[in-house]
């Protein structure tokens, strides 16, 4: 009788055992999982921020290139004028 009870005894705690060790497995996959998406999350957004980084920085170059011509042919239209005027004026 007293056999039987430490048997049972320890089924219950074999038992109890896996419960907490498929816990333990559990909650650790759990956290891997979280802590993959959240750096799949953290990859995704320095994508983003470098895309963006990429397009500010493409932009800001057309926009100096643009500024670039302005001033050129605004240097080229005053050299004009002013050859003109010197013709005009001899």
């Amino acid at each position: 009788m007293r056999n039987a009870m430490v048997a049972m005894r320890m089924e219950k705690l074999y038992k109890l055992r896996l419960k907490v060790i498929r816990l333990v497995i559990y909650t650790h996959v759990n956290k891997l999982t979280r802590l993959n998406i959240w750096f799949v999350m953290f990859a995704e957004k320095v994508g983003q921020e470098s895309q963006q980084r990429q397009k500010n920085k493409q932009k800001r170059n057309e926009k100096q290139n643009t500024n670039t011509m302005e001033n050129t042919n605004r240097n080229g239209l005053f050299f004009f004028l002013l050859s003109v005027e010197e013709i005009l004026n001899v």
